[in-house]
Protein backbone atom coordinates (compact mmCIF):
# COMPACT_ATOMS: atom_id res chain seq x y z
CA UNK A 1 0.00 0.00 0.00
CA UNK A 2 1.45 3.49 -0.89
CA UNK A 3 -0.10 6.82 0.04
CA UNK A 4 0.71 8.64 -2.92
CA UNK A 5 0.90 12.20 -1.94
CA UNK A 6 1.85 13.54 1.15
CA UNK A 7 0.14 14.51 3.49
CA UNK A 8 -2.45 12.42 2.24
CA UNK A 9 -5.46 14.40 2.95
CA UNK A 10 -4.36 16.38 0.07
CA UNK A 11 -4.64 13.55 -2.39
CA UNK A 12 -6.56 10.82 -0.71
CA UNK A 13 -5.38 8.56 -3.46
CA UNK A 14 -3.99 5.11 -2.36
CA UNK A 15 -2.31 2.63 -4.37
CA UNK A 16 -2.94 -1.07 -3.35
CA UNK A 17 -0.99 -3.56 -4.90
CA UNK A 18 -1.31 -7.22 -3.52
CA UNK A 19 1.26 -10.04 -4.55
CA UNK A 20 0.32 -13.03 -6.16
CA UNK A 21 0.49 -14.23 -2.58
CA UNK A 22 -2.06 -11.93 -0.92
CA UNK A 23 -5.55 -13.44 0.08
CA UNK A 24 -8.38 -12.24 -1.18
CA UNK A 25 -9.81 -11.02 2.08
CA UNK A 26 -6.64 -9.06 3.01
CA UNK A 27 -7.01 -6.52 -0.19
CA UNK A 28 -10.88 -6.69 0.85
CA UNK A 29 -10.27 -5.59 3.96
CA UNK A 30 -7.71 -3.13 3.24
CA UNK A 31 -9.38 -1.64 0.32
CA UNK A 32 -12.56 -1.09 2.35
CA UNK A 33 -10.80 0.52 5.63
CA UNK A 34 -9.17 2.90 3.35
CA UNK A 35 -12.35 4.07 2.29
CA UNK A 36 -13.62 4.08 5.74
CA UNK A 37 -10.70 6.70 6.55
CA UNK A 38 -11.74 9.01 3.46
CA UNK A 39 -8.82 7.51 1.30
CA UNK A 40 -9.66 6.31 -2.83
CA UNK A 41 -7.57 3.16 -2.86
CA UNK A 42 -6.83 2.26 -6.16
CA UNK A 43 -6.23 -1.70 -6.58
CA UNK A 44 -3.47 -2.79 -9.34
CA UNK A 45 -4.12 -6.20 -10.66
CA UNK A 46 -0.30 -6.68 -10.02
CA UNK A 47 2.89 -4.99 -9.45
CA UNK A 48 4.48 -2.18 -12.36
CA UNK A 49 7.54 0.05 -12.32
CA UNK A 50 6.86 2.80 -10.27
CA UNK A 51 3.75 4.31 -9.28
CA UNK A 52 0.49 4.40 -11.48
CA UNK A 53 -0.26 8.03 -10.18
CA UNK A 54 3.27 9.04 -11.18
CA UNK A 55 3.32 7.26 -14.27
CA UNK A 56 0.28 9.04 -15.55
CA UNK A 57 1.30 12.76 -14.30
CA UNK A 58 4.67 12.06 -16.53
CA UNK A 59 2.63 11.28 -19.70
CA UNK A 60 0.64 14.61 -19.06
CA UNK A 61 3.58 16.17 -18.07
CA UNK A 62 5.78 15.26 -21.51
CA UNK A 63 2.58 16.00 -23.78
CA UNK A 64 2.35 19.48 -22.34
CA UNK A 65 5.79 19.99 -22.69
CA UNK A 66 5.38 18.91 -26.20
CA UNK A 67 2.80 21.37 -27.27
CA UNK A 68 5.05 24.06 -26.01
CA UNK A 69 7.90 23.07 -28.27
CA UNK A 70 6.04 23.15 -31.26
CA UNK A 71 4.46 26.35 -30.23
CA UNK A 72 0.93 25.28 -29.97
CA UNK A 73 0.35 25.90 -26.30
CA UNK A 74 2.06 28.96 -24.27
CA UNK A 75 3.83 28.17 -21.42
CA UNK A 76 2.13 30.57 -18.82
CA UNK A 77 -1.10 28.76 -19.57
CA UNK A 78 -1.04 27.76 -16.01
Amino acid sequence: MHWQINPPFFCPLTEVVPSPYTDKWVTDTTMALLREIGQSPVLLKKEIAGFALNRIQYAVLAEYWQLIAVSKLSENMF
